[in-house]
């Protein structure tokens, strides 16, 4: 039995929290700020220090705080309204994020890092040429800065502009080889291109910067099954599990990748637990019908088939599913499931 297996997308949280704890990094180990002179900008670049530690060990709701007391002693400290934006982008505050940048940017137009971080906000709100024209503005002030050509290829990614995508990556991963998220990101965008080798390549040089890259693993995982190697896909989605245990994608597609080897039970397994950890996943409920009628289990894929129905009745899942159980009403379907075919 072959199924369709899908590219996993890309996690906008692995980046915000690669780039964020980066930047807090590289302000921690330079960045002092060192008193303006009076005693109240003195005691602002105490806070700020303290939000920048903060920050560095992920606990941004006190990094704010602190920020925002250095803001209020010292209203023109461009850098303490960048940092708290900084600080709001993992939290998932984009609104705040974007105002605090638009203010540093006021203070000073040559803040590459502010540009950055307001098209960083831009991409969390899915304003995507918003983001495009913030962070071309970063890369024009700092045609070095990494994290901005690693960004801008994620929203190229996200607008369907793949080659664009590819090409930042490419740049980011030039201006730093060891920058294990450039490589996947750009595995990422090699497969959505359908170029899966390359795709495998880049996955594999994440996992070797990474040997814990639970994404990366899943997702060469799915590029080996789009190369027929169901073998080597299960192996690879068997270790993102390992990694992941409580995340349904691997489970998922080595149910999918169990499937194309004609181990149709281990699929059921794979699928249920991958359903138990998220029930509302239409591709697990869909395929799992599709495997239960091949097995010859056609109430339980009736049931899965009537659930898809309820969970999507519009959409392209919800018609194969009516389909199937049009089937399943009169003769019973014995015909595998094709990749080539309406078939997830």
């Amino acid at each position: 039995m072959t199924v369709e297996v899908l590219a996993v997308k890309r996690d906008n949280r692995d980046i915000w929290a690669v780039v964020c704890s980066a930047a807090f990094l590289a302000l921690l180990l330079g960045c002092g700020e060192a008193p303006r002179g009076s005693t109240g900008v003195s005691a602002a670049a105490r806070h700020v220090e303290r939000g920048i530690a903060l920050g560095k060990k992920g606990d941004y709701n006190s990094a704010i705080a602190e920020f925002s007391k250095a803001i209020e002693l010292d209203p023109r400290r461009a850098r303490a309204y960048r940092n708290r934006a900084l600080s709001h982008v993992p939290l998932g505050e984009f609104d705040p994020a974007v105002s605090d940048c638009t203010s540093a940017i006021r203070l000073d137009a040559s803040l590459a890092n502010a540009y950055e971080t307001r098209g960083l906000a831009y991409e969390g709100k899915e304003e995507y040429d918003r983001a495009i024209r913030d962070l071309t503005k970063a890369v024009e002030l700092s045609p070095e800065r990494v994290s901005a050509y690693v960004i801008r290829g994620n929203v190229f990614d996200a607008c369907g502009r793949h080659d664009e995508s590819i090409a930042d990556l490419t740049r980011a991963i030039e201006l730093d080889p060891s920058f294990a998220l450039a490589y996947y990101n750009r595995g990422v965008s090699f497969g959505r291109k359908g170029e899966h080798g390359r795709a495998i390549e880049d996955f594999s040089v994440a996992i070797g910067l990474n040997p814990d890259h639970a994404k990366a693993y899943a997702n060469r995982g799915v590029a080996q099954g789009k190369l027929g190697r169901s073998g080597r896909a299960v192996a690879d989605l068997t270790r993102a599990v390992e990694l992941a245990p409580d995340w349904a994608f691997p489970y998922l597609k080595r149910g999918i990748a169990h499937g194309a080897k004609d181990e149709l039970e281990a699929a059921v397994e794979d699928l249920s637990v991958a359903l138990r950890l998220e029930p509302g996943s239409v591709e697990a409920r869909y395929t799992r019908g599709v495997t239960y009628d091949f097995l010859g289990r056609h109430e339980l894929a009736r049931r899965d088939f009537e659930t898809v129905l309820r969970l999507e009745p519009d959409g392209e899942d919800g018609r194969r599913a009516r389909e199937k159980l049009r089937k399943l009403g009169g003769a019973q379907d014995s015909t595998p499931p094709s990749g080539n075919g309406p078939d997830p």
